[in-house]
């Protein structure tokens, strides 16, 4: 993960509402990367890589120093995930899904879960949690991406 072709870069991070397959994972990484190759933001190619982490996030970045994508590019990396959304059965754009790691590996749970999670003792001050929101470039999800519950931009939803 230490890429120097995108560790200058912005980010567009999806989060998957369940842990994906290693099948579903080695399709959508294979259909995100074609896609990233022919990314363009008005027919010229934009400096584009992409990721999945942990088979559960999967991440876009294009260097910040190069060609950004504009309204119509985003539109059609939108289109692209809700085709993949739907030809895998798992979706990626629902904003309510947050992730949490338990021995080290994701779990998967909704806002709405969080105070009953909390008052169960299922996750504590200390979970630590992904802030993928707050991770708008690469840097930021290297350095900033995993953070304790009580930090987190989720913890409000337990108050």
């Amino acid at each position: 993960m230490t890429n120097p072709k995108i560790s200058h870069s912005r980010l567009w991070i999806f989060t998957a509402e369940r842990i994906l397959t290693d099948e579903e994972t080695q399709i959508l990484l294979a259909q995100a990367e074609e896609f990233a190759m022919q990314w363009a933001k008005h027919g010229t190619p934009l400096a584009a890589e992409v990721f999945i982490k942990d088979a559960v996030f999967l991440v876009f970045a294009v260097n910040k120093n190069a060609l950004q994508p504009s309204g119509c590019s985003i539109d059609a990396l939108m289109r692209a995930v809700k085709d993949w959304e739907e030809q895998l059965g798992v979706v990626l754009t629902n904003r309510q899904v947050v992730v949490y790691y338990l021995a080290g590996n994701p779990q998967i749970c909704t806002l709405a879960d969080l105070p009953n999670l909390y008052a169960q003792g299922k996750i504590n001050d200390a979970t630590p949690f992904a802030n993928h929101l707050l991770a708008d470039t690469f840097t930021d999800f290297i350095e900033e991406f995993l953070s304790d519950f009580k930090s987190s931009w989720q913890f409000r939803f337990v108050q």
